[in-house]
């Protein structure tokens, strides 16, 4: 029960901090409710739901879901990133620093312009926080931005 409590607190402070909607009335989204879809610069196994804002314009907020295995290759993205892990225990990568395997209630920022990689070996949900507007710039081992379709062909997704 603390974990729910934390990560519902979690959620309200960012979302309060980050203004990201303009509602003056609340919103409910049960899961049985959320229309996931496909993004292109994603790979097939990754699916998404915009939950609040508008990620193409400003700060948002993302449901992630996978259901088996599926890895994100290395990217960055332009603002910081925030993961609240609702389900599954997806291994997070961070260039220059050990790996770390992620569990149900977990927090983890991705600070602007880091360079990451999300593996999920089974089927997780994740929400993910943006303070500005959502884009995946993906690269190869030497550091170098490639496409989605290079980065998604390259992993084997």
């Amino acid at each position: 029960m603390n974990v729910f409590a934390l990560g519902t607190l979690l959620c309200g402070v960012a979302a309060a901090s980050l203004q990201v909607s303009a509602q003056s009335a609340m919103v409910l989204k049960s899961p049985g409710s959320t229309q996931y879809g496909s993004h292109p610069a994603l790979p097939a196994c990754a699916m998404i739901a915009v939950q609040d804002g508008n990620p193409a314009a400003g700060p948002a907020v993302i449901s992630l879901k996978t259901a088996g295995p599926c890895t994100i290759p290395w990217h960055w993205h332009t603002g910081n990133e925030r993961l609240i892990i609702v389900h599954g225990s997806p291994k997070l990568e961070m260039k220059d620093m050990p790996a770390a395997t992620t569990h149900d209630g977990d927090f983890v920022l991705m600070p602007a312009k880091s360079t990451h990689q999300f593996t999920a070996e089974g089927p997780c949900e994740v929400y993910i926080v943006t303070d500005s507007p959502f884009d995946i710039h993906y690269v190869n081992s030497a550091g170098t931005e490639i496409t989605p379709e290079q980065a998604i062909k390259t992993s084997g997704q």
